[in-house]
């Protein structure tokens, strides 16, 4: 199987995006890369100090598999929120050696999206299990590209099959990363406030939407911590 992952220098286009500013932009970077090319692929460059590179060719296809979909999925997913792959392709247990990689990189905060116990009392989303509004939110097994030994937080999510729809675990992914980029604290309380919910009746029309055969590109994770780019 060809998985569809275009390739980048990172460092140079860390570099270059923050010259574009005239060196005013400090902080992590989110940067992303429009290829001049037709074909479904994509892939996402990601730091543990917070800079990301998503690389997204002009993607001509049925929504949510067009180019749309991938800036949505690569770029809002992966290189904003941290999210890992939410989809299925081996219908296997996840490899001891990928879950012991997930679990380092969820100990820095990165791709909550996935549980790797299956406890809707200790899952990262257990506040939602269970909550009024929040009925299609619970623990489906699938994701990371396996079939087993790995759980998500609804039946489908952009990360699953890029469609507009982020599940409550990745928006309070993302939520949360805006929060620590502001310097403020989050709070559980205004996210629900100002959250839609996660009704089942969305998540199962959102399934209406075919994933694409071809799996695009894993995220790239690079464990470094200190880089001047």
């Amino acid at each position: 199987e060809t998985r569809r992952a275009p390739l980048c220098d990172v460092p140079p286009m860390i570099a270059g995006n923050r010259h574009a500013d005239g060196g005013n932009l400090t902080g992590p970077l989110t940067a992303l890369v429009v290829l001049n090319d037709s074909k479904y692929a994509g892939t996402t460059y990601m730091y543990m100090n917070g800079n990301s590179v998503a690389l997204c060719p002009m993607t001509v296809g049925t929504p949510p598999n067009d180019f749309e979909g991938a800036v949505h999925h690569e770029c809002g997913g992966h290189g904003f929120g941290f999210l890992a792959d939410e989809y299925v392709y081996y219908d296997k247990r996840m490899p001891d050696s990928e879950i012991s990689e997930l679990r380092t990189w969820q100990g820095y905060g990165y791709q909550t999206n996935l549980d790797l116990d299956g406890n809707p009392q200790t899952c990262f989303w257990s506040d939602f299990v269970g909550r009024e509004g929040y009925e299609g939110v619970g623990l489906f097994e699938g994701g990371g590209l396996y079939r087993y030994g790995v759980w998500r937080s609804e039946s489908n999510s952009c990360m699953n099959n890029n469609v507009a729809y982020f599940n409550v675990q990745s928006r309070q992914a993302i939520v949360r990363r805006i929060m620590s980029l502001c310097g403020r604290d989050f709070s559980l309380e205004d996210f629900i406030a100002s959250d839609p919910g996660s009704p089942a009746a969305f998540a199962m029309a959102s399934l209406s939407h075919k994933t694409s055969p071809h799996p695009l590109g894993r995220p790239v994770l690079i464990p470094i911590v200190e880089t001047k780019f």
